[in-house]
């Protein structure tokens, strides 16, 4: 397999703004993988919701980036990993009542 090799730096920062008292967003960045989850702002629980799917998405990380995988393959695994983190949300405010409708 030929490769073309490149460097970048990448760093992530997120700022409450100013019409929000906290901050809803969540980051991740690794060496195979760079996501912002933007909480919705106004609605009940973005952090919460934000935060759930970085942790998805870390957790599914290593299976994202295996060499392995075909571009179809991986194509279809992160379209299941969209699902998964959308239905992750939904259990979260099922549990949760008070957060019913949060994004």
């Amino acid at each position: 397999m030929n490769r073309n090799l490149y460097f970048s730096e990448i760093a992530w920062r997120s700022e409450v703004g100013l019409h929000r008292e906290g901050n809803e967003d969540s980051g991740l960045v690794s060496s195979t993988l760079v996501a912002v989850a933007d909480g919705m702002g106004g609605y009940v629980g973005g952090e919460i919701a934000s935060s759930t799917v970085i942790r998805k998405l870390e957790s599914a990380r290593s299976l994202i980036s295996h060499e392995e995988i075909d571009p179809q393959s991986r194509e279809e695994f992160l379209r299941s990993a969209v699902e998964d983190m959308d239905n992750a949300i939904a259990a979260v405010a099922e549990e949760r009542p008070e957060l019913s409708g949060m994004g």
